[in-house]
């Protein structure tokens, strides 16, 4: 099954170059064209491997976006890439400090995102790898499971 990536812009013309490019390397893409249209179209769906948002957006704006990801229970850890034309050192620095985990301008080049997309995904993976013991006891970092071998919570 291939790994799902949410993403949202309004231009349609990247959001289509996005969705197809994607798709030809083996993704799923899901797109949206506003916060809106994520949330409403992302209920009942599996959480994406990751988010591409852009900033500038009609209504809710991708910081907005970033927050309520951030603040939900399951899309906490979900790693999100900014794709914005927003390119002051205040809109890259707002983007990471709010819980961006990359930031990219445009224009921008398809293979490089990719490679981000990537290295994102890569981290991602390996955090969920890891298991900390102490005793019978086993932690998962997140989401954070706690087990031990007669028993589990989470």
């Amino acid at each position: 099954m291939s790994k799902a990536i949410a993403v949202v812009e309004d231009d349609e013309s990247i959001r289509e170059m996005l969705r197809y490019y994607f798709q030809s390397v083996g993704y799923a893409v899901r797109a949206y064209e506003s916060g809106e249209a994520l949330f409403a179209g992302e209920e009942g769906l599996g959480l994406p491997a990751l988010y591409i948002l852009d900033i500038m957006l009609p209504g809710m704006d991708g910081l907005e976006i970033l927050r309520r990801l951030r603040e939900g229970r399951d899309t906490a850890d979900v790693p999100v890439i900014m794709l914005t034309a927003r390119s002051a050192e205040m809109d890259r620095v707002a983007g990471l400090e709010n819980g961006a985990d990359d930031y990219v301008v445009k224009p921008f080049g398809i293979m490089e995102l990719q490679a981000r997309v990537k290295a994102v995904l890569r981290r991602t993976e390996r955090r969920g790898d890891r298991v900390l013991t102490w005793g019978t006891w086993n932690w998962t970092p997140p989401p954070g499971r706690y087990t031990r071998p007669e028993s589990r919570w989470s």
